[in-house]
Order: structure tokens, then sequence, then C-alpha cells
């Protein structure tokens, strides 16, 4: 008998395409909060053999910090049946693939802001985020 996946999505690449960080030399380097804006967009054009989620991760505008990361992950189907699972794509992006790419964009500014010559950054995790997933 064959298992049904809840998702039936295998993760095959991530990558960051646009890496930004910047800090206003006067900062003070004790403690800041970021105020973050998260998009995130399904392209399915060459669904099923590949679907991508893009992610993108800023700090508002005139933030004493400005950190903007667009991140890409490309997830191949290993389903068997596409045209009913079509539709799984959007609440994969929605309900896990952002979760389990979080440790990618936490790691990034953790580090960089440390880089920058700030304390490192605690960004907590996409529970409380309002997730619109975008096609």
């Amino acid at each position: 008998m064959t298992e049904i996946l809840q998702y039936p999505f295998k993760l095959i690449d991530v990558f960051f395409p646009q890496i930004y960080f910047y800090r206003v030399p006067e900062i003070d380097i004790e403690e800041q909060t970021y105020h973050l804006n998260f998009n995130v967009k399904v392209v399915e054009d060459n669904y099923p053999s590949e679907s991508e989620i893009h992610c993108q991760l800023k700090t508002e505008e005139n933030s004493p910090v400005a950190i903007n990361l667009y991140l890409v992950a490309k997830y191949e189907y290993i389903g068997d049946d596409p045209e009913r699972d079509r539709g799984l794509v959007q609440q994969f992006a929605r309900e896990k693939a952002v979760y389990l790419l979080w440790p990618q964009f936490t790691q990034l500014i953790t580090t960089n802001t440390s880089l920058l010559g700030l304390l490192p950054s605690k960004i907590l995790t996409p529970f409380n985020l309002d997730l619109k997933v975008h096609k």
C-alpha cells in the first residue's frame, strides 16, 4: 500500500538572489527592534516537475538598519496525481514551507547584524505573521 503524503513536495534547491543589509553609522548598537514585512509568492509555471516559493523579508522604510532578503525555494512534485494535488502548492507554501525556510532567514540576519557591529538579532518565528500567499 502506497503512503499518501499530505504535501507531496520535496525541496530541491534554496538560494538568495538578493541579500541587502545597511546600517546607519550613528545607530545605538545596544538593542534594535526591527519591524519586518514578509511576502510569499508561489510560481507554478513548471508544475508538476517544479514549483517555486519566493519569500521576501524586509524592514520598513526609514529603519536605522535596512534589511532586504529575497529567497527562492524550488520544490519537486513527488506525488502520483499532479492534477489532484495542484491546489496543494498554495496551501503547502502557507502552512509548511514558510516555517521550513524560516531558519534560512534567521541565520542570515543573526550573522549579518553581528558583522555590522550590532548585537546579534533574535528574529521571532513567523507564527504571528499574517501570511498572504500570492500567485
